[in-house]
């Protein structure tokens, strides 16, 4: 393993001299000579750290923001995912498991130099925050490709308003990857790690085309080729059927991810549910059932309670989500009702308003039918 995929390798010397020595290459040296103006305007040294070289520089497209440098930061000179301490190895992780490429991301603070007391880093303030606005300002003017902003944590997300009055980047929040919170909330970790391969997928999603609109889509019957949904295990046909979704909504121009993970809960107390398919932004879920009626005619029960369980998860998800429960098109013999029409004239007190029923037909191999609750 390199040393800038490695977590902690800025706790070597040599390691630390071999950056020191990279901060003049030419993705570089606009951030170093802005660092230099930095300092002297506040009359500072050490206590704004370097960007890391080994990241993408000014070619970067999506910028990290956190909080303020912390104590390692400054130790080790620069504010990197290979700083010597738990929260940078959270944040190298997370990057890692996002799958973007280095090159493609620029780490720095809301407030880029120090505000402790050499032992413990204080909280940012407002006048923090007001007084490094205009750095803020000059550092987004010198990332020509810059499409994507990460607020991470509670601190640098209070800044939203004047980040979106300086930038038209998309942004995103994420939680803080620090130790306290991961292991205290265990759940922000998997929060933290959706929000990174969301932005992760906008970012590849702008390098085929426009960015994706906010506005609801319309879907129209649309016709893909497909390996028929076959009978190895019901664990495959559920995979196949959700690989075929997530087929279907990237032609809307929508890129979901599977397995999404999301905190759900009647109160303030919440758990993470994995709903098959899901997206923070646009925020949209999506849950997938490829289930028929049996081969003599008769209701699936066991399958009728898991359908039944979806729409629970739905109850329980954030309003501000769209909800969509995609579903296959299965005819039953004698009357020629689908199974979601037996469902929804059955089971109609138990689906939660605003729910977006979409009907796959196997044989069509097109949308069928497009209904909301």
């Amino acid at each position: 393993m390199q040393p800038e995929d490695r977590s902690f390798s800025l706790k070597d010397p040599v390691e630390m001299e071999r950056r020191k020595g990279m901060l003049s290459h030419p993705h570089m040296e606009p951030l170093t000579q802005y660092l230099e103006r930095l300092r002297s305007d506040r009359g500072i040294g050490r206590e704004t750290p370097d960007f890391d070289p080994c990241d993408g520089g000014i070619r970067a497209k999506l910028l990290f923001l956190l909080e303020a440098p912390g104590p390692r930061a400054v130790g080790s000179s620069f504010v990197s995912r290979n700083n010597p301490d738990q929260t940078a190895r959270n944040m190298n992780s997370l990057l890692q498991d996002s799958l973007l490429p280095r090159a493609d991301t620029i780490l720095w603070n809301i407030v880029p130099w120090y505000v402790g007391n050499g032992r413990k880093i204080r909280k940012v303030t407002p006048e923090d925050i007001e007084q490094a606005t205009p750095y803020l300002s000059e550092l987004v003017a010198l990332l020509p490709n810059l499409e994507g902003i990460v607020l991470v944590g509670k601190n640098a997300q209070s800044a939203r308003n004047i980040i979106s009055c300086v930038t038209n980047a998309r942004i995103f929040e994420a939680p803080h990857p620090s130790p306290q919170a991961f292991n205290v909330y265990p759940y922000k970790r998997e929060e933290a790690r959706a929000v990174f391969l969301e932005a992760s997928a906008f970012i590849k999603s702008r390098q085929k085309g426009p960015a994706l609109s906010e506005a609801k889509p319309t879907f129209p019957a649309i016709r893909l080729l497909h390996q028929r949904i076959g009978s190895v295990s019901n664990s495959h046909v559920g995979a196949d059927f959700e690989d075929l979704a997530r087929k279907f909504f990237a032609l809307q121009g929508i890129d979901l991810l599977p397995r999404f993970p999301l905190g759900i809960g009647l109160s303030d107390l919440k758990g993470i549910h994995r709903f098959d398919l899901g997206s923070e932004s646009p925020k949209i879920i999506v849950e997938c059932k490829s289930h028929r009626w049996t081969a003599s005619g008769l209701v699936p029960s066991a399958k009728m309670a898991v359908w039944n369980e979806a729409m629970y998860y739905f109850l329980l998800a954030p309003r501000d989500y769209r909800k969509i429960f995609f579903v296959l098109h299965d005819r039953r013999k004698g009357n020629g009702e689908s199974l979601l029409s037996y469902y929804r004239r059955t089971r109609h007190h138990l689906i939660p308003e605003g729910v977006e029923f979409i009907e796959w037909d196997e044989s069509a191999n097109g949308v069928v039918g497009i209904e909301r609750s």
